[in-house]
């Protein structure tokens, strides 16, 4: 009885879990270059059935949601015909940004602007982090007579860089990514060398198909509500069967 009660309780975690990845998707799906989190699930345990055979079967008791990594399918293109909007395309590129204590993570975000600092303009993002090269430096822009930034050029100088497993990166705020263990180093890609393109005026859309999301919220709704009756008819059963011992 208790592993029919158990079973109930872990799907209502598992199930909440993949409302909250499902729910932080779809927040996401007007964010540019985002990357969806899928979800799978798993047995938490493993345990011999109590059956008359000599293979010894055995069964799952509980369930648990589990990260399966990011989706990193190319998103589609939006035309802005501003010169510091880059869409990225190619599996696992990444943009480089330097936030302002030093730490360096990557991004999709394309929608660049400039960031003004000791009289000096840099390449950067929204919340004032650096863009960086293929050599992980801050891209700086030159001045014309009138001490005004140019932006021809910039394309060439903005660092692509690429990673093994994209899908094993960690999300974190501000659409940003960070390296890990089961994600390899990020290598720098130069786009002669093919496997990515780096478009000018335009920026990737976010990679949510909000139909999607919508059916796997059903989907995951309806998995709550069983687990719930699950939890609710075993504790009817453990009533019944402690009146029948009084």
């Amino acid at each position: 009885m208790n592993a029919f009660f158990y079973t109930g309780a872990s799907g209502l975690g598992a199930f909440q879990e993949h409302l909250n990845i499902i729910g932080n998707n779809l927040a996401n799906s007007n964010t540019a270059g985002y990357k969806p989190t899928e979800t799978r699930f798993e047995n938490l345990l493993y345990r011999e059935m109590y059956v008359n055979t000599e293979t010894d079967p055995t069964e799952g008791v509980g369930v648990k949601a589990v990260d399966a990594g990011l989706n990193m399918t190319d998103g589609s293109l939006r035309q802005t015909n501003l010169p510091l909007d880059f869409a990225l395309l190619g599996h696992g590129c990444f943009f480089a940004v330097e936030r302002a204590e030093g730490d360096v993570y990557y991004t999709r975000d394309g929608q660049f602007q400039m960031v003004s600092v000791d009289d000096e303009y840099y390449l950067g993002t929204a919340d004032g982090s650096f863009v960086l090269d293929q050599d992980g430096n801050r891209i700086v822009f030159e001045l014309d007579d009138n001490d005004l930034p140019i932006t021809d050029g910039i394309q060439e100088q903005i660092g692509v860089y690429q990673f093994a497993n994209p899908e094993a990166l960690l999300p974190l705020a501000s659409n940003l990514f960070a390296q890990t263990n089961q994600s390899g180093a990020p290598v720098s890609l130069v786009e002669e060398d093919g496997g990515y393109r780096l478009l000018t005026g335009s920026i990737e859309l976010s990679g949510v198909s909000v139909a999607d999301e919508m059916t796997n919220m059903i989907i995951a709704q309806r998995g709550f509500q069983f687990s719930s009756r699950v939890v609710q008819v075993a504790q009817e059963v453990e009533d019944i069967v402690n009146n029948l011992r009084q």
